[in-house]
């Protein structure tokens, strides 16, 4: 802005003298070589507000899928109160409330389905055409399209606290935020431009110097002279300087680019927390991934459940994990799907990589891990207690003084898994699984799917303790999760990758959020990552080597030649730089996820 505005003020400034001089000293001109730069000045705020509006239409094209999204959430809900259905304005919703959301209409907020089953669009955000079947306890959210039967639906966030509401303050946030290298050219851009100033003092003096020392005025084109007086061709080459060497073009290279990257990011599934990732996952090279959930579909089914009690624990049992957000919660409860809330179960609480409590009476019940057993019963012999069996996962139920029961449950790798894990070993050094399962469990996984990297029975420290390890080896590592228990670990991590379907925490820990749970969306953040860092590059080197060339064309170094710009011209040069550069960033839309 310095540049343009001292280009715009002298060229203005230098065309007033110039008209006062040709009014005093007629004798001295002839008209038919006068050179003005009354258009040059004028024509200098144009063509970068031209420059300006082309930027604007590029930032706005990448706007326009956020735009796009917050059309699709329904301003009006269909709530039920007192058995009786009203229509609100879903900001009055409150979280517990059940609203009805028909065939055709838009799913107005997250929450839970109550009853009811249905095919959702949910392309919005996972950027697939798919349509997902949603029943009982399924989780929906706002914004999403209910395209053939009726839910009910519990309020899980308000409209504020949506994920589509996230979605938007993330993108923003992402092309927002100054990376590493935007920082680095800020420095660069506050360091050029007195850098351009003095260069533009210099070939002032050093014109007007040759000039005077020669008698007269160097330029001649058609066998004319440009200028009359040394002045004036002194001032025409500094202000040419200063109009054709606006670091526009090196100031939009990372932003405009990190703007239509992360609009392409949440087009296809991909949330951006933190932008400066795009750069840094093209330096990692270890890949840390939890198991369940991740690669694992996190689907357990209870295969059986070994009841040791005489007293029946099942209803308890069934409300503790309704009301909980622990990993196994969906398999239990789908296994006691028959029963009914016990409302004498109060103070449930979620032991983050142990397991999960809740307390009836004066009994607390807890469900959870071996670790977990081992830490509340001190003295107990599993080993006698359980079958030795490989393949599944235990969780026991047990209170302060004995095991009441054990589940047996099994997990699915997933089907992209296998083909994930093959290319990450040729892109990473170093691969593992670090889980909060057992090892047996954990081995089996890591053998089906070829890593040699297992840590298993891992608490949030034990994660976090692992990644500090890579670190400290000189690795740059990526982790990747969905829980409570990963949210350390994800926060060390050089780059953090979290599923959507995880922990608010876990995902609050991440710089990516996928909003599709699957592994090949991981290749899709690794190869459009590089191509936004090549996109930058490109933009970068033109807008570098662009002042490298011009600034000396503007500066008169190739007068001898006869050749030379006015400072009309260099403004027009300058402003098609920026210009280029926006283009560019744009050609990111074409690039094919497949």
């Amino acid at each position: 802005n310095t540049l343009v505005f001292l280009s715009s003020v002298f060229s203005i400034i230098y065309s007033i003298y110039l008209t006062i001089d040709v009014t005093i000293n007629k004798s001295n001109y002839h008209y038919e070589h006068l050179h003005y730069l009354y258009e040059a000045g004028t024509m200098v705020l144009v063509v970068v507000s031209l420059g300006r509006f082309i930027e604007s239409l590029s930032k706005k094209k990448a706007e326009d899928t956020i735009n796009k999204l917050l059309n699709l959430r329904p301003n009006k809900a269909s709530v039920v109160r007192n058995n009786q259905i009203y229509e609100v304005e879903v900001k009055y919703l409150q979280v517990g409330d059940e609203i009805i959301v028909k065939a055709g209409e838009s799913i107005p907020v997250d929450g839970f389905v109550k009853c009811g089953s249905s095919y959702v669009d949910e392309s919005m955000l996972t950027g697939e055409s798919e349509l997902i079947n949603k029943g009982e306890d399924d989780y929906v959210y706002s914004g999403t399209i209910n395209t053939d039967g009726t839910l009910n639906i519990i309020v899980k966030k308000l409209d504020k606290d949506s994920l589509l509401n996230h979605i938007v303050s993330l993108v923003n946030k992402a092309s927002d935020m100054k990376s590493n290298l935007t920082k680095t050219i800020d420095k660069a851009a506050s360091i050029f431009t007195p850098i351009v100033l003095a260069i533009a003092v210099i070939v002032f003096i050093t014109w007007l110097i040759v000039d005077l020392v020669q008698g007269h005025t160097t330029l001649i084109m058609n066998g004319m002279k440009m200028y009359e007086t040394p002045l004036q061709e002194a001032l025409a080459f500094g202000i040419s300087v200063l109009s054709i060497s606006c670091p526009c073009a090196l100031g939009l290279a990372t932003p405009i680019s990190l703007l239509v990257g992360s609009s392409v990011f949440s087009k296809h599934g991909v949330l951006i927390n933190d932008s400066s990732a795009i750069e840094k996952v093209n330096y990692c090279d270890a890949l840390v991934l939890d198991k369940t959930n991740t690669l694992t579909e996190g689907k357990l089914e209870v295969i059986k459940y070994e009841n040791l009690s005489n007293k029946d624990y099942n209803s308890i049992i069934y409300t503790i994990e309704k009301l909980s957000n622990h990993p196994f919660s969906y398999a239990i409860t789908n296994y006691f799907k028959d029963l009914e809330l016990n409302s004498n179960v109060k103070n449930i609480t979620t032991i983050p990589g142990y397991g999960v409590k809740g307390n009836i009476d004066s009994e607390t019940i807890y469900i959870g891990s071996e670790k977990l057993v081992k830490e509340v019963l001190k003295d107990i012999d599993l080993e006698k207690i359980s079958a030795k069996t490989y393949g599944f996962l235990k969780s026991y139920v047990f209170n302060e003084n004995e095991i009441i029961g054990i589940f047996y449950l099994k997990d699915k790798i997933k089907e992209e898994a296998y083909a994930f894990i093959n290319y990450a070993k040729t892109h990473f050094k170093h691969v593992a699984i670090c889980t909060g399962d057992n090892i047996n469990n954990a081995s089996e996984v890591a053998k089906e799917l070829g890593i040699d990297n297992v840590i298993a029975n891992a608490t949030p420290e034990t994660k976090y303790e692992y990644i500090k390890k890579l670190k400290e080896e000189g690795y740059k590592t990526i982790m990747v999760g969905d829980g409570i228990n990963d949210s350390i670990a994800l926060t060390l991590s050089d780059v953090s990758i979290g599923l959507s379907k995880g922990s608010d925490v876990a995902l609050s820990s991440s710089d990516f959020i996928l909003m599709k749970d699957n592994l090949n969306q991981i290749l899709f953040i690794l190869n459009f990552s590089k191509k936004i860092k090549n996109n930058i590059k490109f933009n970068l080197f033109w807008a570098i080597i662009y002042n490298l060339v011009f600034i000396p064309v503007a500066a008169g170094v190739f007068v001898p030649l006869n050749f030379a710009l006015q400072p009309m011209y260099c403004a027009l040069l300058m402003v098609l730089s920026s210009i280029s550069v926006c283009i560019n960033s744009l050609t990111l839309y074409r690039f094919n996820k497949k």
